[in-house]
């Protein structure tokens, strides 16, 4: 067991019991007002101001600095990036095959003034239904050797009477065209042969199935399927091509049954001695559909009427939705894009990871402990500097969006989504960075660790967010909700998608499937705002540090931490644990009454067991016993810090009245002064301020100048109030701390 505590009383000043009391003589009469909580706000406001000028990076550069002219570049290069689109590209990438994209790719026309027309004498049938040497899949060129690309097989299954006679018929068409490098036969296959041919890589091959027709020569109808082989499509996958997801329109998406986009290339120039594969422009690889159509419908057609058959096909190109041509987000390809979202990434990420660090080295400096001790929750002091930091992404979000609509030489970034729904949704995305690293700071005491942890999560969503763009809607939004970095990347994706198609952002549609409705996003941003503010609040009851008590991690599910018990006189007895304190008497009328005192730390931890004693005006009071025997807990408990679990305490105040600490604890801390062991100052505070922000939080803010003014003369400090508390020595730190105290009545 441990020793017990002890009281000991010293009467400096010997006064007659008899004489009436006299009232305590103030150095300054100070005028005291109620302080709630919006002025406590104002005032941890006011000083977070203060220490984003002070404090230095690098011991040199002010936080404020930082925060403002690091995003600042990356909104002059953001800037720079659409006003040197091309420019740049070029620079990034001469070589890249996406450089030559614009010189091929047909675009989808948005006018229905172009007609084709096509007959089996055309200049495309006369290349004879040839394969594309060089084709693109998966961002891959693939060019195949002229042996590979040389023969096209056409297999017509199943085997029948009807099949054998198109052969025959196949055969002869296409020795009347000339197309001897064309290989006609029929057969029999399973579906394991059939997926053999349509992911064979060396063998061309077009399969005609028509086993859905029972006569060909009576039925008198065209119904066959054509298969073709896709080796550049992964089996078992989605087989919707959600490209166009990662910023592209579907409409600039290559149709693969092109065999050529450039209209004036001549499959022959492949025998040339000087043709190279690599240079060529790249399409599908695959025949044009139409004309493999066209040719089969013309057999079957033939084959049921005893008649030649050659006709020609017009093709009128259907009206494309109408879509924006943007050479960064069409013609650059990945590397422009993903520069753009990397410069927005860190224009907020800078002044987070500043936010960060701040909290956590406000956690080492103690300022928890200096906020509890004079009556301010420390989760006002979280409110502060996110408010601080909110105001700086304000300004941000504003320039940012500025940059976003301003025309840059050839385009904006954005034409049609107005400034409010990207001021809206970048403000909200930079209120849920705040949140989530209010919330990080409590789990991290190293500022190394939690800049560590920060970047690994940042990767960790810029890694996973291409893969779930394709995912349903209902997943990224859990995503969104989880990290504020593949929100912040959604959102761009969105805004850049409606722009694309010349659609502004509705309140709840999507544009395309697969991608989520912007303001539902942005409600549910919201909503990951709140939680994490309930969850740092949560950590901070739950991971408290070197200071304080911890709660329980299942305290929020316990019956005592949301009903106050009532209390009487009727105390909990722990007989094994009695450390009693004997109530010593005295001549003079008692100002502070402990009765039966107990405090509990979950259900077995017992700081405090059923201890009594009276406080004296003029008299020094001593409490003494070793360590952990629950000295600290006391005074926490009577100045408000701690509440206690059984027992009452009670202030004399001014006018004679006994008040309850539980419910008149503001009223009472007025006229309390406490200094712990440890210096509780704010380092980059001059010493006059130190004492004015005791005074303001205590509730004299009107006369704090001349209270500011008494203390310093008092703790003979005058000569150097303009100090930063963290210049000061240890012995000046312990007068300082003195000299706060005694600020108050």
């Amino acid at each position: 067991m441990d020793p017990p505590l002890k009281l000991g009383l010293y009467d400096p000043i010997n006064i007659n019991e008899s004489e009436p009391r006299k009232q305590h003589q103030h150095v300054t009469k100070a005028e005291y007002s109620p302080i709630g909580s919006s002025r406590k706000l104002n005032l941890l406001l006011h000083r977070s101001l203060r220490y984003s000028y002070r404090q230095r990076y690098c011991r040199c550069c002010p936080t404020i600095l930082c925060e403002l002219l690091l995003p600042l570049i990356l909104i002059g290069l953001l800037a720079l990036t659409r006003h040197e689109t091309e420019a740049l590209f070029e620079w990034i990438d001469k070589s890249s095959l996406s450089a030559s994209r614009s010189s091929y790719h047909s675009r989808c026309p948005q006018n229905r003034n172009t007609t084709i027309t096509t007959n089996l004498s055309t200049d495309s049938i006369k290349i004879c239904f040839k394969f594309q040497p060089c084709y693109e899949g998966h961002r891959v060129r693939f060019c195949l050797s002229e042996t590979a690309v040389s023969i096209t097989n056409f297999v017509f299954r199943p085997i029948t009477n009807d099949t054998n006679v198109l052969v025959e018929r196949a055969k002869t068409r296409l020795k009347n065209m000339n197309c001897t490098n064309i290989k006609v036969w029929n057969q029999n296959m399973n579906d394991k042969n059939v997926s053999h041919l349509l992911q064979n890589e060396k063998k061309n091959t077009v399969t005609f199935d028509f086993g859905s027709t029972s006569s060909l020569k009576n039925g008198h109808n065209l119904d066959y399927n054509i298969m073709v082989p896709m080796p550049d499509i992964i089996p078992k996958t989605d087989p919707v091509d959600l490209t166009f997801l990662s910023f592209l329109h579907p409409s600039s998406i290559r149709d693969r049954s092109d065999v050529i986009d450039r209209p004036d290339y001549d499959f022959e120039d492949s025998r040339s001695p000087n043709f190279s594969y690599a240079k060529m422009s790249i399409g599908s690889r695959l025949p044009e559909f139409s004309d493999v159509k066209m040719f089969i419908d013309a057999l079957l057609i033939g084959y049921q009427t005893n008649r030649n058959i050659t006709f020609e096909l017009q093709k009128a190109p259907m009206t494309c939705t109408p879509y924006r041509r943007d050479y960064l987000f069409f013609e650059s390809g990945s590397p422009l894009v993903i520069i753009v979202v990397m410069f927005i990434d860190f224009v907020y990420f800078i002044p987070y990871l500043i936010l960060l660090t701040s909290l956590i080295q406000e956690k080492n400096a103690k300022v928890k402990e200096i906020l509890k001790v004079i009556g301010i929750e420390p989760i006002l002091n979280n409110f502060a500097q996110a408010i601080r930091t909110l105001i700086i992404l304000c300004f941000l979000t504003i320039l940012l969006c500025i940059i976003f609509i301003l025309e840059l030489k050839s385009d904006t970034y954005f034409n049609i989504v107005n400034f409010g729904v990207l001021f809206l949704g970048y403000l909200i995305h930079g209120l849920q960075l705040i949140s989530f690293c209010i919330m990080n700071a409590q789990l991290f005491d190293k500022t190394f660790r939690a800049v560590l942890g920060t970047f690994f999560i940042y990767g960790l969503s810029v890694f996973i967010y291409p893969f779930i763009i394709g995912w349903p809607t209902a997943i990224q939004y859990i995503f969104i909700f989880i990290s504020p970095y593949i929100a912040g990347r959604s959102i761009f994706q969105q805004v850049i998608l409606h722009d694309l198609a010349y659609k502004n952002v509705a309140f709840f549609q999507t544009i395309y499937r697969h991608v989520p409705i912007y303001f539902v996003t942005l409600i549910i941003m919201i909503i990951s705002c709140t939680f994490y503010w309930i969850l740092s609040w949560y950590l901070e009851k739950v991971v408290v540090g070197e200071y304080g008590i911890s709660l329980d991690w299942n305290f929020l599910f316990k019956q005592n931490y949301w009903r106050l018990k009532k209390v009487n006189h009727t105390i909990e007895s722990f007989p094994d644990r009695a450390l009693s304190l004997k109530r010593t008497h005295s001549n003079i009328r008692p100002i502070v009454h402990v009765n039966h005192l107990v405090k509990k730390f979950g259900l077995d931890k017992i700081a405090v067991n059923d201890v009594s004693f009276d406080l004296y005006e003029n008299q020094i009071t001593s409490l003494l016993g070793p360590n952990g025997s629950g000295k600290t807990t006391i005074f926490n408990c009577l100045i408000g810090i701690y509440r206690q679990t059984f027992g009452i305490i009670t202030i004399e105040s001014e006018d004679g009245e006994d008040l309850d600490t539980r419910t008149n604890m503001e009223l009472l801390r007025k006229s309390m002064g406490y200094c712990p062991q440890h210096d509780i100052l704010f380092d980059l505070l001059t010493i006059k301020e130190q004492i004015e922000f005791y005074a303001t939080a205590r509730g004299f803010g009107k006369n704090k100048q001349q209270i500011a003014s008494e203390m310093l003369r008092l703790a003979d400090l005058e000569e150097l109030q303009d100090l930063y508390c963290n210049t000061l020595s240890r012995g000046m730190k312990r007068r300082l701390s003195l000299a706060c105290a005694f600020v108050g009545d």
